[in-house]
C-alpha cells in the first residue's frame, strides 16, 4: 500500500511524495507484467488462472501454469479491456509449465533473472473482477522439489522457491517480479499446512519452457 501523505513541513512531504511516486511506478509496472488467462474444454467451467509477459528473442510469449491449459480447446488472455484468444506453443506437466502465443496487445516480454534467498519483490495476480492486485513478497527460501506432474502419474524434481504470499485458486501463474523488473518465478501451490505461505517455479525452469516454444500451435495434451 501506498501510504498517504500528512500535512507537516514542506520538505517532508516532498521526500514523501517522490517515495509514493516511485512506489506507483514500481506498482504499475509489475502490474503490466501479468495477464489473465482462461481456458475452455475441460469442465463446464472455464479454467482460470495467470499468465507473465517474457521475452523469447524478438518476440514476446505468455507464460503460465501447464495446469490451467492442459486439454483446453480455447484458451483466452484478459489485459483490462483487451482480450484474444491464443495458442499453446509448448507445455510441459512435469515442471507445470506452458507457452502461449502472444496477441498484437501483448505488453513487452520481460527477461529472467534467477531468484535468490531473501530476495524482495512483488507478486502480481489478475483478478477477472476487478484490477490486478499487486503485494509485496519475500522469497524465503529456494528449492529443489520432488512433486508429482499434473496427471499425478510421476514424481519430478523441480527448481522452486518458497514465498511470503496467500493465494487461492485461480492465482496460478502469477508471476513475482523483481525490483527491476524481471521475472524471478510463477506461482503454482500454495501450503497446506502454513497460512501466508506460497510456492513458485524458477525462472530457470521458466528458461527451459521457453527455448523449447515452436512458432505454431503445439497439442496441449489431455485435461488434468
Amino acid at each position: 500500500m501506498i501510504p498517504l501523505l500528512r500535512r507537516g513541513v514542506v520538505a517532508a512531504a516532498v521526500v514523501l511524495l517522490s517515495t509514493s511516486c516511485a512506489a506507483d511506478d514500481v506498482i504499475g509496472d509489475a502490474a503490466e507484467a501479468v495477464t489473465g488467462v482462461r481456458a475452455s474444454g475441460c469442465g463446464l467451467t472455464d479454467q482460470v488462472g495467470n499468465g507473465v509477459f517474457v521475452s523469447n528473442g524478438d518476440r514476446t510469449v505468455i507464460v503460465t501454469s501447464a495446469h490451467t491449459v492442459a486439454g483446453a480447446s480455447t484458451i483466452t488472455v484478459e489485459h483490462g479491456l483487451q482480450r484474444a484468444d491464443v495458442d499453446v506453443l509448448a507445455i510441459d506437466p512435469k515442471i507445470d509449465l506452458a507457452v502461449l502465443s502472444a496477441p498484437s496487445w501483448a505488453r513487452p516480454g520481460r527477461r529472467l533473472s534467477s531468484p535468490t534467498a531473501e530476495q524482495r519483490g512483488r507478486l502480481a495476480i489478475w483478478d477477472p473482477d476487478g484490477p490486478v492486485e499487486v503485494t509485496d513478497t519475500t522469497i524465503t527460501r529456494l528449492l529443489q522439489v520432488t512433486i508429482e506432474d499434473i496427471y499425478v502419474q510421476g514424481s519430478h524434481e523441480r527448481q522452486a522457491f518458497e514465498l511470503d504470499a496467500s493465494i487461492v485458486r485461480g492465482d496460478s501463474g502469477a508471476p513475482v517480479v523483481a525490483d527491476d523488473g524481471s521475472i524471478v518465478g510463477v506461482v503454482y501451490a500454495r501450503s497446506r499446512d502454513r497460512d501466508g505461505v506460497a510456492f513458485a517455479v524458477s525462472s530457470d525452469e521458466i528458461r527451459t519452457v521457453v527455448a523449447a516454444a515452436t512458432t505454431d500451435p503445439v497439442d496441449p495434451g489431455r485435461c488434468p
